[in-house]
């Protein structure tokens, strides 16, 4: 509403519909004669306020904030990778003239530091676990056929997983522990690099390596089977700690 040089904003909720309804708006009697609103000023259609816009960083004009999210179980790094496709195609042909998108947050920083961290993680961890394999083993062949055994653990348990829909978090698997992983293999090797040791001429290496096999296959069994039975109960966790600890066991 104006009046002179001055302007004033009037916020309400009403029955109103139109601008002519709203300059038939009753404001006073004067003299037994009725005052409407547009008796005492100007009325007509003005811009809206603009909500939820903001300064920009670079111009700093004003602008418009977007959000695109990521739907249940998709990749983010395919998802960020198509929307930043989808932007470079809005601002090369699809906007107006003078209008620009520009990413102000990008979640791609936060992935792929998950990423190392986990990498980083899995390395140390294997790697601190080969070199206790050496130093009780003693033998840095035995270490390696051991320590081979936890890409193969792995990616057993990733096919399973993938079997039930078991989602991957990668700060589970980042807190594996890989000596329980080899604990069955170092049972096996230890033994059977004891009765190599004392392995007579004639027979052959091949059937000395069974009938190992066949002695310790019990214990290696018995031994895993613990490991298993413990970590059951955490396949039965759901919500938060289910994301976290269902991976892992």
């Amino acid at each position: 509403m104006r009046r002179g040089a001055s302007s004033f904003v009037i916020r309400g909720s009403g029955a109103v519909q139109t601008v002519d309804e709203i300059g038939g708006i009753f404001v006073k009697s004067v003299g037994g004669s009725p005052i409407y609103l547009r008796d005492v000023a100007s009325i007509g259609l003005d811009g809206r306020d603009a909500i939820g816009h903001f300064r920009t960083r670079r111009s700093g004009r004003s602008g418009l904030r977007g959000i695109v999210l990521m739907r249940r179980g998709e990749n983010p790094s395919r998802v960020l990778a198509n929307v930043k496709d989808a932007i470079d195609e809005l601002n090369a042909t699809g906007l107006p003239p003078g209008m620009r998108i520009e990413v102000f947050y990008d979640r791609q920083a936060l992935v792929d530091g998950t990423l190392a961290t986990v990498m980083h993680s899995v390395s140390i961890g294997v790697l601190l676990v080969l070199l206790v394999l050496i130093l009780f083993l003693g033998r840095p062949p035995l270490a390696l056929i051991v320590a081979a055994t936890i890409p193969f653990s792995l990616c057993f348990a990733l096919v399973l997983m993938w079997l039930t829909n078991i989602p991957i978090g990668l700060l589970s698997i980042g807190a594996i522990d890989f000596g329980i992983i080899v604990d069955g293999a170092i049972i096996m090797a230890e033994y059977l690099a004891h009765r190599l040791g004392k392995h007579e001429r004639g027979i052959p290496v091949e059937v000395e390596i069974r009938a190992a096999a066949n002695e310790m296959q019990r214990s290696t069994l018995y031994s895993v089977a613990m490991v298993i039975v413990a970590y059951l109960p955490l396949l039965s966790l759901r919500s938060i700690e289910g994301l976290l600890f269902r991976p892992m066991a």
